[in-house]
This record gives structure tokens, sequence and C-alpha cells, in this order.
């Protein structure tokens, strides 16, 4: 570089290190990079941001919806669950029934119709009349309008289930009473030895009616109840000897004569089948047997006839 003095001397020259020159060069390299950085990779850097704040709104916006949805499906969630637990009683109480009609048909009665006949419809699953419908984008309202009818569906339906199953229920248990209670065991397992209706006294020899049915024991031989009920008599009676009279209900009654032994008291609760005496030969009897009565509203009953229905 050349610079001119007042002397008319030759001009001096001015030298400037490279490593200067190199250093200016840079500098103007890195503010024009600024500059162009400025004015387009940061604007778009801008927009991104812009966008994601954008995004982040949106998902939250997202979010206090499905939270708002969620707090008003609950209580449909709620009445759901418990339509499932009252649909588990409901089985419960089917399961019970399938037990009842099992005791009725294993006890075998002719003379009693068993509920069953009138049928017991378990079903597998509730209605067919449930709305299938795919709500699109109607909203949450329109979905929860679906799931309300449904689910109105579903209680009209175990409410019917409900009280049809409780009447069966009602039923199966009144005729397994009835069944307990009806007389249809013999007391001993030996055969007839004196028949019901008239017949030759074995004292006297005179035809007599005779109110029951003598059966061979043994003394000491257990006797069973023919029928569950409450025991109305267990004591000593003139010519039956020791004698125990059950009131099973449905005006039937039982009596078991000329005992050795007794095994139950006065105002007992037996069920069929428990031994309530033991054979023998007292009061007016000519050896070891048992005789055996089933009234029916006071009335004598042959127990051959009432037995052989079972």
């Amino acid at each position: 570089m050349a610079v001119p003095n007042a002397g008319g001397k030759a001009p001096k020259r001015l030298h400037l290190p490279l490593t200067f020159l190199l250093f200016l060069f840079l500098v103007g390299v890195v503010f024009t990079g600024l500059n162009l950085y400025m004015w387009v990779a940061y604007p778009a850097k801008l927009n991104a941001i812009d966008s994601l704040y954008g995004e982040i709104s949106r998902r939250d916006q997202t979010i206090n919806r499905l939270d708002k949805e969620n707090k008003e499906i609950q209580p449909s969630i709620e009445r759901s669950r418990e339509q499932a637990k009252r649909l588990e009683e409901i089985e419960k109480m089917e399961a019970e029934a399938k037990l009842l009609i099992d005791a009725v048909k294993n006890k075998g009665s002719r003379a009693v119709p068993t509920t069953s006949s009138r049928g017991l419809i378990l079903r597998n699953r509730l209605s067919e009349n449930i709305s299938n419908e795919v709500v699109g984008d109607d909203g949450i309202d329109s979905r929860l309008a679906t799931l309300d009818r449904n689910l109105n569906i579903l209680d009209k339906e175990l409410e019917e289930r409900e009280s049809a199953v409780n009447k069966v229920l009602k039923d199966l248990k009144n005729t397994v009473y009835v069944l307990d209670h009806t007389p249809s065991v013999w007391p001993v397992s030996g055969r007839i030895t004196s028949n019901f209706g008239l017949r030759k006294d074995p004292f006297t020899g005179v035809s007599k009616r005779h109110n029951g049915l003598d059966l061979k024991a043994y003394t000491g031989q257990p006797v069973k109840a023919t029928a569950a009920g409450k025991v109305i008599f267990s004591g000593w009676s003139s010519g039956y000897g020791y004698k125990v009279e059950i009131e099973h209900g449905n005006g039937y009654r039982s009596v078991y004569a000329h005992n050795s032994k007794l095994a139950v008291k006065y105002g007992q609760q037996v069920k069929k089948g428990q031994v309530v005496c033991y054979a023998g030969s007292t009061g007016r009897s000519t050896a070891p047997h048992l005789h055996f009565e089933i009234k029916k509203s006071g009335t004598p009953m042959n127990p051959s006839t009432v037995l052989s229905q079972f």
C-alpha cells in the first residue's frame, strides 16, 4: 500500500500481516453466515417451535376431553358393575335350583309333581336386543345414550330373570319340603307278616280291623322314620307297648309300636330315615315285630299303598 508525503519523496508502503488479513476474512465469513442463519434457518426453527407448542396444546385439549368423558361415563361403568354382581347372584340361585331339581329327581316321587316339569330356562347370555350400533363421530353424548339404552334393557332382563328364578326356587324348596315330609321310607326291611284291613285277632281269633302293617323284625332292630316331622308321642301306650307317633304335616302321621326301646322324645324334630326306636315285642304282641301305621287327616291308610308311590 502506497502513502504519499508532502516532501515529494517516494510514497511509503504499508504492509499488513497475512494472519491479520485471514482474521478479517474469517470475521467476514462468520458475519455473513450469521446473517444468512438469521434470515433463513432461524425463522424455520421458530416455526418448528410454534408447531410444537400447537401440538402440546392440542394434546392438552384431548387429555381434558378424555378426562371429561371418563367422568361422564363413570356412572354407567358403576351401573354395569352392579349388573355383573347381580347376574352373579342370579347364577348362584340358578345353581341352587339345579341342585334342588337333582334332589327332587333323586327322591323319585310319583306322588308329588316336581317343579322341574314346568321347565327351568337357564340362559347363557342376556338379551339379543342389545344395540350393536357403532357410533362414529357423534360424540360422547350419543355413545352414552346408546350405553344407557343397553343398560336399561339389561336391568329389565335381570329383573325378569331374578323374579323367575326366585319363583322356581320357592316352588322347588316347597316340593323338597313336601317330599321330605311325605311318608316314603320303609321303617324296617322285614317282610309283611300281617296285612292292613280285616284279619283274625291273634289272641281271640275274632275278625277285627287291623289299621296298619306288621313287619318282621328282631328285638333291637333299628326302626327309621318314614318321613321328616315332629314327635307327638313317645312312651308307653297300652296295647301298643312302647310307641312313637310322628306328625309329618300335610295331614300325615305315622305310628311305630311294640318297640323294645325308644330313641326320640316328645316334641323332637326328626329327619326322614332317622332311627326313632328299636323293634321288640312290648304291649299286646305275640312275637318281636314292628306294627307300622300311616294316617291321612286322621284316617288309617294302607302303608303299602302309600309307600308304593315312591
